[in-house]
């Protein structure tokens, strides 16, 4: 398992080059970020579509269905939209600390 996380020859001079000066909690979270960025785009992908695109167009469809602007469908569609919006920013919020805990372990102090 220690073996998929070894770093090639370019990146390690790379990394090594680019964490220069930096304290050792920045140098492994820089090196966490580096050797783990096909994850973070898939989930910044993930991101974009299911909490911003399929959301909008959804209320964008909604809201021209009930009445276009100024009519009745921006009264339905903002408080949704609000809701939606809290539920979201609370599972990615709660993403960060899962991600966190997956890719540096349990922490000693807890």
């Amino acid at each position: 398992m220690a073996e998929a996380h070894r770093a090639t020859a370019p990146q390690a001079s790379l990394t090594i080059t680019a964490t220069a000066g930096l304290s050792t909690w920045q140098r492994r979270i820089f090196a966490a970020c580096w050797l783990t960025w096909p994850a973070f785009l898939a989930y910044s992908v993930g991101l974009v579509l299911f909490a911003g695109l399929v959301p909008g167009l959804i209320f964008g469809l909604l809201a021209s269905m009930l009445g276009g602007e100024g009519g009745i469908g921006a009264f339905v569609v903002m408080p949704l939209m609000t809701v939606i919006a809290l539920i979201i920013f609370s599972t990615v919020y709660a993403s960060f600390y899962v991600s966190y805990r997956d890719i540096f372990g349990q922490s000693e102090i807890v």
